[in-house]
């Protein structure tokens, strides 16, 4: 029960967090820049807190699932990338389309590597401290 808690919890946070981001990142070219860093910035975080916040700190499995699945978990959205991407379609802007989902996908899987490999990097160097 306290698992599902934590992840309504950061849940909501991560979904205002998200939220604000989207509505102060709106370019007019009608480019989905908010919900393209969120979504990026998200796999890098997720990696993070999986890969090195679990190992380096004692951290209980309802907070690191609650961070994970709630926090990170709402503040990404594959639903906005969708819907963006078809805004595009829709305004006939193809090319930006193309670069925001190639971006969108391609990038978020270089960051969620990133993320493991500066997490591996930084819990050598935390069991070394």
């Amino acid at each position: 029960m306290r698992k599902y808690l934590a992840v309504l919890i950061f849940g909501a946070l991560g979904g205002i967090c998200r939220s604000l981001i989207s509505q102060i990142l709106v370019l007019p070219n009608q480019f989905p820049l908010g919900t393209l860093l969120v979504n990026l910035s998200g796999c890098f975080l997720f990696s993070l807190v999986v890969h090195y916040l679990a190992l380096a700190f004692p951290l209980s499995p309802t907070i690191i699932s609650g961070l994970s699945v709630g926090f990170v978990g709402a503040f990404t959205t594959f639903s906005g990338l969708s819907v963006d991407a078809l805004k595009l379609i829709a305004h006939q802007q193809y090319s930006l389309f193309i670069l925001y989902d190639l971006t969108s996908i391609i990038g978020g899987i270089i960051l969620a590597l990133l993320g493991i490999m500066i997490s591996k990097q930084l819990f050598k160097r935390w069991e070394q401290w």
